[in-house]
C-alpha cells in the first residue's frame, strides 16, 4: 500500500511537471521531453502493478491493453482509439499497442476520460486487477483521475506510428518537422544576406516576404496534406483492415457455408430419413395410441365392471355376514334350548329311574305280599308302560335335537367356507382392479410422450427454417458491405487525385512566379 501511494505521488508530479513545460514553453510537449518520459514510465507502471497475469489461446502474454479494449469495445465514441491502434500493423505486441494508445489518448487530450471509463467498469477492472491495485480502490483511482485531467490543457506532439513501441517509450522527436523550419530558417537567411548585398531592400523585401509567405502556405498545405494523407492512410489502414477482416469472414463464411451447406444437406437427408422413420414411428405409434386408448377403454369399462362387481360380492359378503350372525345366533339360541331340553330330559330319567327303583322296590316288597299283588302288579306294569313309552319319546326327541345340530354345525362349515371363497374372490376382484389402474396410468404416459415427440418434431423444422432465412439475410449483408467498400475505393482514388492535381498546380504556380522575378531580376 505504501509503494502503492509513492508511485502514485511520483505520477502526480511528473503530471504537474508537464503542465508546466507546457506553460513556460508555450509549445506541444514531444518526446524530447524528459518530463514526458517520467509520467509514461510511471502511468505504465501504475497500469500494471498487481496486475493478473493473462494469455491468449496461443500462449501470447496480455497486457493493459487488453485490458482497454475489454472496456472499450462496444462504447461509442470512446472506441475510435482502440481501432486506430488495431489498424498499425507495424505493432505486434500487447504492450507496444497500449503504449500506442496512451499517446493517442495524449494528442486528442482524452486519456483522463478513456480511464475513468474504465474504471467504471466495476466488472472488467476487478477482473484484470487484484486488490492492491490502486485502480479498484474508488478514492485512490478518483485522485489519479483528477490529476490526469490536467493534462487536457496540454498540447502533445506525439506520433503513433514510426517508433518501435513494443521495445520501449520514445526518448527523441523525429526529426521531419524541425529540418523543414531549419530549412526555412536557412532560405530566409540566404534571402535576406543577398537583398543586403544588392541594396534593392525595400523591393526584394516584399519579394521575399511574398516568397515566404506563400512557402509557409505551401508548409502549412503540407502538413495539413500530411494530415490528410494520415487521415486517408488510417482510413485507408481500416478499409484494408475491414476489406481483409470481410474477406476473411466472407471466404470463411463460403467455407462455412459450404461446410454447412454439405453438412446441411446431409442434416436435411437425415432430418429427412429421421421424419420419414418418425412419420412411420407416429403412425405406429399413433396405431398404438389408438390401440391403447381403445384398451383403455376397455379397460375403464372392466374397471367400472369390476367395481361393480366388487360392489356386488361387498353387498353379497355383508348380505352373508348378516346370514352368518344370524345363523350364529340361532345356532347359540339352539344349543341353549339343546342343552336345557337335555337337561330337563336327564332330570326327567333320573327322576323316572328313581321312581323306577322306588317301584321295583315297592314291587318287591308288594310280591312278598301275594295279597295284593294283582292289582298291584297292573297298575305297576301300567305305568311302566308309559314310563317306557315316555323315555323311548324323550329319546326320540334327543336324537332329533342332536341330527339338528349336527345339520346346523354342517350349515355354519359351508357358510364359512362361502365367506373365504367370497373374500378371496373380493382380493382377486380387487388386485385386477390395481393393476388396470397402473395399466391405464403407462398407456397414458405412452400417448403424452408421443405428442411431446411430435411437438419436439415441429420446433426442430422450425428451428431450421430459421437457420435458413438468417443465411440468406447474411449474404444480402455480405453484398451491401462489397458496395460500400466499392464506393470507399472510388473515393479514396478520387481524393489522391486531387490532391495530386493541386499539387501540380502550386508547383506550376511556383515555377512560374520563380520564372518571372528571375526574368525581373535580369530586366533590372
Amino acid at each position: 500500500m505504501k509503494n502503492t501511494a509513492t508511485m502514485q505521488k511520483i505520477s502526480f508530479t511528473a503530471v504537474t511537471e508537464l503542465a508546466k513545460e507546457y506553460r513556460e514553453t508555450g509549445e506541444p510537449i514531444t518526446d524530447d521531453s524528459t518530463n514526458l518520459h517520467k509520467f509514461s514510465y510511471k502511468l505504465e507502471y501504475l497500469l500494471q502493478f498487481d496486475q493478473k497475469e493473462k494469455s491468449t489461446f496461443l500462449g501470447t502474454k496480455k497486457d493493459y491493453w487488453d485490458y482497454f479494449s475489454d472496456c472499450l469495445a462496444k462504447i461509442k465514441g470512446a472506441n475510435d482509439g482502440v481501432r486506430f491502434v488495431k489498424s498499425i500493423t507495424e505493432l505486434k505486441t500487447s504492450l507496444g499497442k497500449g503504449r500506442a494508445f496512451i499517446r493517442y489518448s495524449l494528442v486528442h487530450q482524452r486519456l483522463a476520460d478513456t480511464l475513468q471509463q474504465c474504471l467504471m467498469n466495476q466488472r472488467v477492472t476487478s477482473d484484470w486487477y487484484y486488490a492492491r491495485s490502486p485502480f479498484v480502490k474508488s478514492h485512490l483511482s478518483a485522485d489519479i483521475i483528477n490529476h490526469l485531467y490536467e493534462l487536457n490543457e496540454v498540447q502533445f506532439d506525439v506520433a503513433s506510428r514510426g517508433h518501435d513501441l513494443d521495445a520501449s517509450w520514445p526518448t527523441f522527436a523525429r526529426q521531419e518537422q524541425l529540418l523543414k523550419d531549419q530549412q526555412l530558417n536557412s532560405l530566409q537567411h540566404v534571402m535576406l544576406s543577398s537583398l543586403n548585398r544588392a541594396g534593392t531592400r525595400f523591393l526584394l523585401c516584399r519579394i521575399l516576404m511574398f516568397c515566404l509567405s506563400k512557402v509557409k502556405a505551401l508548409i502549412a498545405k503540407e502538413k495539413e496534406l500530411e494530415i490528410a494523407r494520415a487521415d486517408a492512410e488510417a482510413t485507408l489502414a481500416k478499409q484494408a483492415e475491414l476489406i481483409q477482416r470481410v474477406t476473411c469472414e466472407k471466404q470463411a463464411m463460403e467455407m462455412s457455408q459450404l461446410e454447412r451447406s454439405a453438412v446441411q444437406e446431409k442434416e436435411n437427408q437425415e432430418i429427412i430419413g429421421k421424419l420419414a422413420v418418425v412419420e412411420s414411428q407416429l403412425e405406429l405409434s399413433m396405431k398404438d395410441v389408438s390401440r391403447l386408448q381403445a384398451e383403455t377403454l376397455d379397460l375403464r369399462v372392466k374397471g367400472q365392471r369390476s367395481e361393480e362387481e366388487k360392489l356386488t360380492f361387498q353387498a353379497q359378503l355383508e348380505v352373508t355376514e348378516a346370514q352368518r350372525d344370524e345363523l350364529r345366533i340361532l345356532t347359540e339360541q339352539l344349543k341353549s334350548q339343546t342343552e336345557a331340553l337335555n337337561q330337563k330330559h336327564i332330570e326327567e330319567l333320573m327322576e323316572c329311574q328313581k321312581k323306577e327303583e322306588k317301584l321295583m322296590e315297592k314291587h318287591n316288597r308288594e310280591m312278598a305280599s301275594h295279597a295284593e299283588s294283582a292289582l298291584s302288579a297292573a297298575a305297576v306294569q301300567d305305568e311302566l308302560s308309559s314310563l317306557k313309552a315316555l323315555y323311548n319319546k324323550l329319546v326320540l326327541e334327543n336324537t332329533e335335537i342332536r341330527e339338528g345340530l349336527h345339520r346346523a354345525n354342517t350349515e355354519m362349515a359351508e357358510l364359512g367356507m362361502t365367506i373365504c371363497k367370497l373374500s378371496a374372490e373380493k382380493e382377486e376382484a380387487t388386485q385386477l382392479w390395481t393393476s388396470d389402474t397402473a395399466r391405464i396410468a403407462e398407456l397414458e404416459k405412452e400417448v403424452e410422450r408421443g405428442e411431446e415427440c411430435v411437438t419436439e418434431l415441429r420446433q426442430e423444422n422450425y428451428q431450421i427454417r430459421q437457420e435458413l432465412i438468417k443465411k440468406e439475410s447474411l449474404l444480402e449483408n455480405i453484398v451491401e458491405l462489397q458496395e460500400q467498400l466499392e464506393k470507399s475505393k472510388d473515393l479514396v482514388q478520387n481524393v489522391k487525385e486531387s490532391n495530386k492535381e493541386e499539387m501540380e498546380a502550386i508547383k506550376f504556380q511556383m515555377s512560374s512566379e520563380n520564372m518571372n522575378h528571375q526574368n525581373q531580376m535580369k530586366v533590372r
